[in-house]
């Protein structure tokens, strides 16, 4: 599925909602999250960092 996106989205802007951002952050250009109801925006970076973090 990964590599399907990365490939529509040379061509395409893509939306996509995962609960399993470990999946995504790779070929994301932009990150966000939802936490209590509120909104905000990560860089993909920071999305990895924190992944890292709670698996480690």
């Amino acid at each position: 599925l990964v590599n399907l996106l990365a490939k529509l989205k040379e061509h395409w802007t893509l939306l996509v909602v995962s609960h399993d951002a470990s999946e995504l952050v790779e070929i994301a250009d932009r990150c966000w999250t939802i936490n209590h109801g509120r909104m905000d925006a990560v860089t993909p970076a920071d999305m990895q960092q924190r992944l890292a973090q709670t698996t480690s």
